[in-house]
């Protein structure tokens, strides 16, 4: 029992430390090449939700027409919904709220 209590313990700070470094490197990246700036002034704007919301009712009416018909596609519509909704949530829910007036620059002082 103490043994795979230990186990957890390892697995979840490493974890954890790995998503802290990803997620460093992530920001790192979006601040240094201007990615951030440019997702938070699409967030600001909204210019592309419609298009978005209209491509995600496409892909989710076409994922239930061919359900049965082959997995293949199924999956791949399946993987195009994810990434279209995660980037909806992140462009306009979750940079709003975190970066409310980014203008660009270091996140931190």
């Amino acid at each position: 029992m103490k043994e795979s209590a230990k186990q957890g313990i390892f697995q979840a700070f490493s974890f954890t430390g790995l998503c802290v470094v990803m997620c460093g490197a992530a920001i790192g990246f979006l601040v240094s090449s201007g990615w951030l700036l440019a997702f938070a002034d699409e967030g600001q704007t909204k210019t592309f939700l419609i298009p978005m919301l209209i491509g995600l009712f496409i892909l989710y009416s076409a994922r239930k027409k061919y359900k049965c018909r082959s997995k293949i596609l199924s999956i791949i519509l399946y993987l195009s919904i994810s990434v279209l909704l995660s980037a909806i949530f992140m462009l306009y829910i979750f940079l709003p709220w975190w970066l409310p007036n980014y203008k660009g620059g270091p996140l931190l002082p």
